[in-house]
């Protein structure tokens, strides 16, 4: 489970990103903001695989402690 500092810095992140691609979209061509939304897309998807495998884990452990 993320600490409500960690979840606050996460959303203050991406925040970040949506302002800094929103202000340069303006001045950027189609195929560099392409490039950007699909590294973007692939970096949410691997850290949401990285969330998954800390959730399975965490999970098996309880099991396993009999918790």
């Amino acid at each position: 489970m993320l600490s409500k500092r960690k979840r606050a810095a996460d959303v203050l992140d991406e925040k970040i990103i949506k302002s800094t691609v929103g202000y340069l979209r303006k001045s950027m061509s189609q195929e560099t903001l392409e490039v950007i939304m699909f590294l973007k897309l692939n970096w949410d998807l691997v850290t949401l695989v990285d969330k998954s495998k800390a959730i399975v884990q965490s999970k098996s452990s309880d099991d396993a402690g009999g918790v």
